[in-house]
């Protein structure tokens, strides 16, 4: 799923053509699901949840395309 959402957004020249769809959302995929366990194992602090804006921000800046 995340990766057909990559592929749309290079068609749209939203993020950058050289962005490997396949490798990237499976990256984004383990990132996440690294921040799940770590949560359900209550190994994060209390607020880190309500503080990710910056991975979201630093993704989509990296993704973006090139101007």
């Amino acid at each position: 799923m995340l990766k057909a959402l990559l592929d749309k957004a290079k068609e749209n020249n939203k993020i950058n053509q050289q962005v490997k769809s396949a490798e990237t959302a499976t990256l984004i995929t383990y990132i996440f699901y690294g921040l799940f366990i770590l949560q359900v194992a209550e190994m994060l602090p209390k607020g880190f949840v309500e503080s990710t804006d910056f991975l979201f921000d630093s993704i989509t800046r990296e993704l973006e395309h090139s101007k």
